[in-house]
């Protein structure tokens, strides 16, 4: 089901080449090991810039529904703008 919204996410870009990265490295990686009630999770969350300059987000967080999920932004500003509002996100 989680890959069936991915590929219709892929589908609504322009064309393969634009939907690229622009560079193989994140531009954002945060690993966070986090206790809740006693409970070990992690939590992760990785960015990547596309050659259209659109943001890939990926997100896990075991606490969420779904607990892993895939984003795009249509620009930097627009990504950053949620990170400010990710406590544990904000500022790492």
């Amino acid at each position: 089901m989680h890959v069936k919204r991915a590929e219709e996410m892929f589908m609504k870009l322009a064309d393969i080449e634009n939907a690229a990265l622009y560079s193989n490295q994140a531009i954002r990686s945060i690993v966070e090991e986090i206790f809740i009630e006693g409970e070990r999770l992690l939590r992760i969350h990785t960015a990547w810039q596309l050659k259209n300059g659109q943001i890939l987000l990926y997100e896990y967080s075991p606490r969420n529904s779904p607990p892993s999920n895939f984003c795009i932004y249509d620009c930097l500003d627009d990504y950053n703008e949620l990170c400010h509002e990710l406590d544990w996100v904000h500022g790492k």
